[in-house]
């Protein structure tokens, strides 16, 4: 405890005086009362380790506090009145009673198994830090989760003075990597940026990586090693551009064969050949060859650095965070491609950002890698949805992330110690819930991605990865699980659970992608097409692919879009910026089984006309009375054509009669009672005879729901231990109402009556 806190009370008297050492005493006061009540209630069989959270962190903000603090007597009082608020819930009963908090996980004694961490057959979710006070650790996992090894670039920002790195980067000017206008980004830092085509620096990785290894304390092991931090990697340095020559001469037989594939008279096998991000536009050939010519050489590099390092420590587990730049324009730009970097990769690791990258994620993890978080932010507001979602551990650098000194910076470290004895206690209930079955699938079209529109190569988004975020938005909110399918996974059909494919302004793909496509609706599956999609193949080449599908549009208005510099990312990031881009409404047809919409659909962008024939059903119509969505059967399934991206809501409401028509019906579905109908997340599973469901506010504003399920004799929210008000007939149960405020999360186990004895 700090001198001044000290002197203070031994001159403090009783709690009547006034000024600060009064101020002081009633709160060490209040303290001491709650410290009572937290063991009276351990007694009595309380959950003692979350009663005791307020109590933990407010005496570590008594020791944290400086005399001089500025707001130093709020801090006292909130403290006071903190204390006052946790012993009056305690003694009143209305603390909720949860079920028993297994022990903190010892790292040590974890393994990465299907997905998830299993202690034996256990699942566990372990969050560790790196430094806390010792009265937080019972809060953490016990060990190293994580520890960065930058086998990548052989050095970091810390160790780059000393490395032979170094100096060969000022010895020679051919080892240093060349950007187009501006930084090349990553490896290792502005103004230190290595070649990998440069064999004195492979070679001075290795040696490095090896240094660095040999200089870790003996019979240490994290649970798993990170290989370096979001990786950029693009060089125009002669190096790269003769290493691009060779990659050419491999890919294709004569001058003639390159001429005719790109399209350029002039053409050839020269450093000049190498595409710089202005030059994306002019042959999109030439941009495809280099996308996948500077993709294929970071992975390799990645494979490479891999194997050295699991063969110097067998057995250890790797790492990388491969999706900086998984839905940016400048995806081709950057050379990292986290389905290309998966199979040599044990872990990956995300921001935590969002959960539409969990879920990407999750899916190129495919149940053989482990999806982690290793930066959580200090709030830990998405710490439960990010397991439901699929990630199997979190780390967070230090507790406190800052300082005490504020009522808000108190209520977030507590929010964090709560949600990690949530999540410790919930790990496998969340793993089943992550594990479920994903009936609704969007396509992460590698064509797309490679092919940005040439305004777009160094933006944070693409037309395509905006409408993937737009539709992934609609599609969280349907009660049913969504996933991704990537290009190589129906190229593989590779349809997992998938029975309804949204493809989101993929402008781009492959031909034996758009074959397996058809065959997946001809089989029964149902394709949701919103424009502008498959317009050519994966060369930027004019295709059919539209016409194969029934769908004709023989016209496009297209909004303009440019690029705001954006040079405090990174150079790679601009943001995307969208010019004249209409509104309109889309009135559902009377005939078409959108009818059931009592209000016009909002769409936004790109407009299309399409022409509809006697196989399709109209569903929507522009105001002027032309086709704008269709669909028709074919085979066993359906195509559904968007001629314009609708809001996600909207989106949202046409997806959701669609999969109902495709039998895809969710096992508990939401009910909006208050708030509005959209943002809520819900998801449900069957786990034996019982059913788990759990329900997440993802907006700024509190919503009241209900869920609707089979008959339930019973349900209890695993995140309170209290019960959920359920009315039941024989149709089924509304259980509710639940008030979730914002970033809230309900999880529900529902129990089916007991059989009737005949």
């Amino acid at each position: 405890m700090r001198l001044w806190l000290v002197l203070a009370l031994s001159s403090a008297g009783t709690v009547a005086l006034a000024g600060a050492p009064a101020r002081i005493a009633r709160t060490l006061a209040a303290l001491d009362d709650l410290e009572r009540a937290c063991s009276k209630a351990e007694s009595q069989g309380g959950q003692g380790i979350y009663l005791r959270i307020p109590l933990t962190v407010e005496r570590q903000v008594l020791v944290e506090l400086d005399s001089q603090a500025e707001g130093r007597d709020d801090i006292l009082d909130y403290i006071y009145q903190s204390s006052l608020r946790a012993r009056a819930a305690i003694e009143a009963g209305a603390e909720p009673r949860r079920p028993p908090v297994p022990p903190a996980p010892e790292l040590a004694r974890l393994a990465f198994r299907e997905g998830f961490c299993h202690e034996g057959d256990q699942v566990v979710f372990p969050l560790a830090t790196d430094r806390c006070p010792a009265a937080v650790e019972p809060f953490f996992a016990r060990g190293e989760l994580r520890r960065s090894l930058p086998a990548l670039a052989g050095v970091s920002r810390e160790t780059w003075d000393a490395s032979e790195i170094a100096r060969i980067h000022a010895a020679d000017p051919t080892s240093r990597r060349v950007g187009w206008d501006r930084p090349a980004g990553g490896f290792v830092a502005e103004g230190c940026l290595i070649s990998l085509d440069h064999p004195a620096i492979q070679r001075a990785i290795a040696a490095e990586t090896s240094r660095a290894l040999a200089a870790w304390p003996a019979g240490t092991r994290p649970l798993y090693l990170s290989l370096g931090e979001a990786p950029f990697y693009t060089d125009y340095s002669e190096l790269s551009r003769a290493s691009f020559v060779a990659w050419l001469k491999g890919h294709y037989k004569s001058v003639n064969t390159l001429r005719l594939v790109w399209g350029m008279e002039n053409a050839d096998f020269a450093p000049a050949m190498l595409p710089a991000p202005d030059q994306a536009g002019a042959t999109a050939s030439r941009w495809c060859d280099f996308a996948a010519f500077n993709i294929e050489r970071f992975s390799e590099h990645t494979r490479a650095a891999a194997a050295r390092v699991r063969t110097a420590v067998p057995g250890s587990a790797l790492g990388l965070p491969p999706f900086r730049y998984a839905f940016a324009g400048s995806f081709a730009l950057s050379g990292v491609d986290p389905e290309a970097l998966a199979p040599a990769l044990d872990v990956l690791e995300v921001s935590g950002a969002s959960a539409m990258e969990t879920d990407l994620a999750f899916a190129l993890a495919g149940g053989k890698r482990a999806v982690v978080m290793p930066a959580l932010t200090s709030s830990a507001a998405h710490l439960i949805p990010q397991q439901l979602h699929g990630c199997a551990a979190a780390r967070v650098a230090s507790w406190p992330a800052e300082p005490l000194a504020s009522p808000q910076a108190i209520r977030e470290a507590e929010l964090l110690l709560r949600n990690a004895l949530d999540a410790r206690r919930l790990a496998p209930q969340c793993a089943r819930l992550a594990r479920a079955p994903r009936p609704i699938a969007l396509l992460y079209s590698r064509a797309s991605l490679r092919l940005a529109p040439p305004w777009a190569v160094q933006a944070a988004q693409t037309p395509y990865t905006r409408e993937l975020a737009n539709a992934y938005q609609a599609a969280r909110c349907l009660d049913l699980g969504v996933t991704f399918l990537t290009s190589a996974h129906v190229a593989a059909l590779r349809w997992a659970d998938v029975r309804l494919l949204i493809i989101p302004a993929a402008h781009a793909e492959e031909e034996n992608v758009v074959r397996n496509l058809m065959d997946f609706v001809e089989l029964g599956g149902h394709l949701v097409i919103v424009a502008e999609s498959f317009v050519s193949d994966e060369r930027g080449r004019e295709a059919d692919y539209l016409e194969r599908f029934g769908i004709e549009a023989p016209h496009t208005q297209r909004p303009s879009y440019n690029a705001r510099p954006r040079p405090d990312l990174g150079g790679g990031l601009d943001d995307l910026v969208a010019a004249d881009s209409p509104v309109t409404d889309l009135v559902p047809a009377p005939g078409g089984f959108l009818a059931s919409i009592q209000r016009p659909l909002r769409a936004t962008g790109l407009r299309q006309s399409i022409k509809v024939n006697v196989s399709h059903q109209l569903l929507a119509a522009y105001p002027d009375g032309t086709p704008a969505i269709a669909t028709y059967t074919r085979g066993k399934g359906s195509v559904t054509y968007l001629a314009m991206p609708l809001a996600p809501d909207d989106l949202a409401m046409v997806l959701r009669i669609i999969a109902a028509r495709a039998h895809i019906q969710p096992l508990v579905r939401l009910v909006s009672l208050e708030g509005g109908p959209g943002g809520v997340e819900c998801r449900a599973v069957r786990d034996g005879s019982a059913i788990l469901a759990y329900a997440w506010n993802t907006t700024a504003h509190s919503r009241t729901i209900a869920l609707e399920s089979e008959p339930t004799a019973a349900a209890t929210d695993l995140m309170t231990g209290n019960a959920v008000p359920a009315r039941t007939d024989k149709a089924g149960s509304l259980l509710g109402p639940l008030k979730l405020g914002p970033g809230d999360v309900a999880l529900l186990r529902l129990l089916p009556p007991e059989p009737k004895v005949r």
